[in-house]
């Protein structure tokens, strides 16, 4: 049916609000309330009535504004520490479904918000969300995001959770990365891969390399088969460089070091960055190095690129990320419904799995 537009000079008509609905229903605005987010039982009939007001006025709630009679906004911020590199890759895909799933389970919506860029630069910090009540909690995904808007958020004591990175105040949600680190040596060891190189990621306000749970997992392996390291073979490449530049120079610099020193067949690779792993691989890969029978390899995680860039398919010690977004997510509710949390509860790792295909070595050689 065609529309009339508004004669000149007229204004176009208010968007309905909640006290239209509530009078077309013919009930109390907090009822409108509890039917909308079903925080309190309410009778069908009187739910029918206001979901049919809803939808004959075209009612849309404001993004901005509470719309709970609690004050309660119904969303979850999901704060991502800048676009480059959080979406060169797609590790953070499972984040988001994950959270988005154990939101909905609650009737929450999850909104995403990168912490820098142009509104950062402007003063914008995570803390704002919940000062202007955009939202009821906020999620902190991935390293980059600064150390002093974590420290402000936890002064305050609001509902925040860090997920993928471990904070002395606020709760976390990792990956058990020394564990993780500590399967890919391990099995590179067990395949007779006696000289083995470490490249992590180093990225501003993350602990030096001597304290990372990295090179921990690193050495444990060794111990665990009597084997001395070499602790000239863990390398660190910044995070927060031109992509393009990301590992590049470390893999290249750390595969001729390794190879060196290495008996045929014995050389190995972990690169433990999933943020690290497009440039290592294509470092790999202009080397001429063959994988997996001059180099044996162990990614971090998996990466559209490294499938692409490597030979054969990539070995990879791999997080649960969607397991880990979940559980992330509940834990923020919780906070957000203020209930007691344990301490033992405030703090979660998740154990890695080792998946093993062509790039270490353990499925036949090839050229």
């Amino acid at each position: 049916m065609a529309t009339t537009a508004p004669a000149a000079g007229s204004r176009p008509p208010s968007p309905p609000t909640i006290k239209d609905i509530a009078a077309r229903a013919g009930v109390s605005i907090s009822t409108v309330h509890y039917a909308l987010n079903r925080t309190r039982p309410i009778s069908e009939d009187t739910r029918r009535r206001v979901l049919a007001a809803v939808q004959e006025l075209d009612y849309q709630p404001h993004a901005g504004a509470a719309t709970l009679p609690s004050g309660r906004t119904g969303r979850l911020a999901v704060v991502i520490g800048g676009i480059e590199p959080a979406f060169a890759n797609t590790y953070f895909s499972d984040f988001i479904r994950g959270l988005a799933a154990a939101a909905e389970e609650e009737d929450h919506t999850v909104v995403l918000y990168t912490a820098y860029g142009r509104r950062a630069a402007e003063g914008w910090r995570p803390a704002h969300i919940l000062r202007r009540r955009e939202a009821d909690g906020v999620l902190l995904v991935g390293t980059q995001i600064s150390e002093d808007h974590l420290a402000e958020l936890a002064d305050h004591g609001w509902p925040a959770v860090v997920l993928n990175r471990e904070h002395p105040t606020l709760p976390w949600v990792v990956a058990d990365r020394r564990q993780g680190t500590r399967l890919a040596t391990d099995h590179l060891l067990s395949l007779g891969r006696s000289r083995v190189g470490l490249l992590l990621a180093a990225f501003r306000g993350g602990a030096p390399a001597a304290e990372r749970p990295e090179l921990a997992g690193f050495r444990d392996a060794f111990a665990a088969q009597e084997r001395s390291i070499d602790e000239s073979l863990v390398r660190e490449a910044a995070v927060g460089v031109a992509l393009g530049d990301l590992g590049e120079a470390a893999t290249r610099s750390l595969i001729r070091t390794v190879r060196a020193g290495a008996a045929p067949g014995r050389a190995g690779l972990v690169v433990f960055s999933y943020t690290l792993a497009p440039g290592a691989t294509r470092a790999v890969a202009a080397s001429g190095v063959h994988v997996p029978d001059e180099l044996a390899l162990v990614m971090g995680d998996e990466d559209p690129d490294t499938r692409e860039t490597l030979p054969v398919p990539a070995t990879t010690v791999q997080a649960p990320k969607f397991e880990m977004a979940q559980a992330a997510a509940r834990l923020l509710l919780r906070l957000v419904r203020r209930e007691e949390v344990p301490r033992a509860e405030r703090t979660q790792r998740f154990p890695m799995q080792l998946q093993v295909r062509w790039s270490c070595g353990a499925r036949g050689a090839t050229s």
